[in-house]
């Protein structure tokens, strides 16, 4: 299972393009098993601050926009073909 946590009131340019890459593996994959949690906060308690966490079940937590779309790329083979097309701000 793996858990997108997303701090809400959070500037969105940070936090978007995780939104919209992780959206984008459960479309278009039915086997893509991804939840999104939004957390009322301006940055997420746990890891480094960031406003975007990725937990992917008993594995250690991934932070930060570059570092999340980075993992989803590479845990969902879907994605690799369109990592070209794809933009982090």
């Amino acid at each position: 299972m793996t858990t997108l946590n997303i701090a809400s009131k959070a500037n969105q340019a940070t936090t978007l393009p995780a939104l919209l890459v992780a959206n984008y593996a459960k479309e278009s994959d039915s086997k893509a098993s991804i939840n999104v949690h939004f957390q009322d906060v301006d940055i997420l308690k746990s890891g480094n601050k960031t406003s975007v966490e990725l937990v992917q079940g008993n594995s250690s937590p991934t932070y930060g926009c570059d570092n999340v779309i980075n993992e989803l790329l590479s845990t969902f083979s879907l994605l690799q073909a369109k990592h070209a097309d794809l933009v982090c701000a």
